[in-house]
């Protein structure tokens, strides 16, 4: 699985590997891309967490399975998605993206998860993606949504970003 590539119209989905590490770490690190997710990464966590979702991968793991997604033609790295594999007996997969904000709107990230959506559930054979997106990040509600995904729960005090706890939303997508 790990040699796996996706294709669309203008992506290329492939495993991370080195050539997706620096824009890994650099979003990682950028407190406008973190803004809604976490408190940006030190270097050395964003290098971690790198090493991390570049593991190896197969379809029993319960690790993340991350692709950097590239422009096709011009070979410029836009950013990831990720599927992970929460439970594998009741097939149930989680997604998440991180976009360089100079890629945002251009509907690369509405074009990746329409990708991965299909192959978590034509190859990894799942019933019910989820995704979790804090209740202020407008742009992801509106991708998710556009998307098909349904919001499911208020996931209350989820998370804690510069010490404040913030509240998700739960979506979900059964085919």
């Amino acid at each position: 699985m790990n040699k796996t590539i996706l294709f669309t119209k203008r992506l290329t989905l492939a495993p991370l590997n080195e050539s997706d590490k620096s824009l890994f770490i650099e979003l990682c690190m950028d407190p406008e891309v973190m803004e809604h997710c976490y408190d940006p990464s030190t270097l050395e966590e964003a290098e971690a967490g790198f090493e991390a979702f570049s593991q190896p991968w197969d379809c029993n793991s319960h690790d993340w399975l991350c692709f950097g997604i590239t422009e096709t033609n011009t070979g410029e790295k836009v950013g990831n998605i990720s599927v992970k594999i929460l439970d594998h007996k009741q097939h149930i997969g989680e997604v998440g993206f991180l976009l360089n904000p100079c890629k945002q709107g251009k509907g690369y990230a509405f074009e990746a998860l329409k990708r991965v959506k299909a192959f978590s559930f034509d190859v990894l054979n799942l019933k019910k993606l989820k995704a979790i997106c804090s209740t202020q990040n407008t742009s992801s509600i509106k991708l998710l949504e556009k998307s098909g995904f349904i919001q499911a729960a208020i996931l209350k005090n989820n998370v804690v970003i510069k010490g404040e706890s913030i509240d998700d939303y739960q979506y979900e997508y059964m085919r």
